[in-house]
């Protein structure tokens, strides 16, 4: 929605204060009314917040999903926790699932409501009724910062991407398995940083407490979804090797896969610490280093190609995965020098 800038004139009042006149579409829009107080803050680039009631920081902000039309199969499963996910990140507190043309919630509804909330932070079913589930955030918004939670993220999928070469290097299935199950903590946090940054884009309040700007916090979320994305390929590489454990790999091939691997975690602990030490020289360094990085993922797709099937295809697949892992990590230092090129003077 494009909003037209009005222009008012400023008043001199008292000998040392000005004034200025609010619209009253604004007034009335926001229910206010004669000896009111609004909230006025003063943002670090100078310009000025108006907010109409400084009571509504945390106003609830419900969302009711019903089931009636969502068929309870397979594919309607899937589509239900997605309409959850989607509500849940959007920022929405409360969450409703209801159902209006019968008695009772289907039992698998019920089933998928509290997966749901398992998979979550900061949600806890406060109601269950045979025709309804309400689901309300417990969290404080302002108490998780954005910071804190990047860099939990990213300690598990570094911790993911070495236990995945352990894996490789020991042979051992087991400690694959752990990769993978790691894989829903990260998303969590990743839904939760998704969900911080919806609440601030609806709250200005909330925005100026936690004292970023809107270009950080976009690229904390931007940032986010890449370190996931390097989770996901980290539960990929895990995943083929429960297939290769079960080859003859070369003592050779192990030690290709290895030396890529640790250059992709070397490149993906540069591009975090050069984005939260606001280093862009550093930044660029490792974008540069993808290159190099991706010579030595060539050089384990080629021995996979001597392999027989089972076993090149699994480490075809690693490969491409340790490649992808970096190039997540340059995307991650991209962001860095997008945001420091218009914060630093040259």
């Amino acid at each position: 929605m494009v909003v037209e800038m009005e222009l008012r004139k400023l008043q001199k009042t008292g000998g040392s204060s000005y004034i200025v006149s609010l619209p009253k579409e604004w007034v009335l829009a926001n229910n206010l009314h004669e000896q009111d107080k609004v909230g006025i803050m003063i943002r670090e680039d100078g310009n000025l917040i108006i907010i109409p009631a400084v009571d509504r920081e945390l106003a609830s902000k419900e969302k009711e999903i019903k089931v009636d039309d969502i068929p309870i199969s397979d594919k309607g499963k899937d589509f239900l926790y997605r309409l959850l996910v989607g509500a849940y990140i959007t920022g929405y507190n409360i969450i409703r699932v209801t159902i209006c043309n019968a008695n009772r919630l289907d039992p698998m509804v019920t089933m998928i409501s509290r997966k749901f909330k398992q998979d979550v932070i900061g949600l806890e079913i406060i109601e269950e009724r045979h025709e309804s589930i309400v689901m309300k955030d417990l969290l404080n918004p302002q108490e998780m910062r954005f910071n804190v939670l990047v860099d939990r993220i990213s300690s598990l999928v570094e911790t993911q991407l070495e236990d995945a070469l352990l894996a490789i290097e020991q042979r051992d299935s087991g400690i694959s398995d752990k990769v993978i199950s790691t894989d829903a903590d990260v998303n969590r946090i990743h839904w939760l940083i998704l969900r911080q940054y919806s609440i601030l884009l609806s709250n200005v309040t909330i925005s100026e407490k936690l004292d970023k700007t809107e270009k950080k916090d976009a690229n904390f979320s931007l940032i986010s979804r890449s370190i996931e994305r390097i989770g996901d390929h980290a539960v990929r590489i895990a995943s083929n090797n429960l297939e290769l454990v079960k080859t003859d790999l070369s003592p050779e091939g192990i030690e290709l896969v290895i030396k890529a691997g640790r250059s992709a975690i070397k490149i993906f602990k540069g591009t975090i610490s050069a984005f939260v030490n606001d280093d862009m020289y550093s930044a660029n360094e490792f974008i540069d280093k993808v290159v190099e990085h991706t010579n030595l993922c060539e050089l384990v797709e080629q021995h996979a190609l001597t392999l027989e099937t089972k076993a090149g295809i699994a480490l075809g697949n690693i490969a491409e995965s340790i490649r992808r892992a970096a190039e997540y990590s340059a995307d991650i230092a991209e962001y860095a020098i997008n945001y420091l090129t218009d914060k630093s003077k040259f």
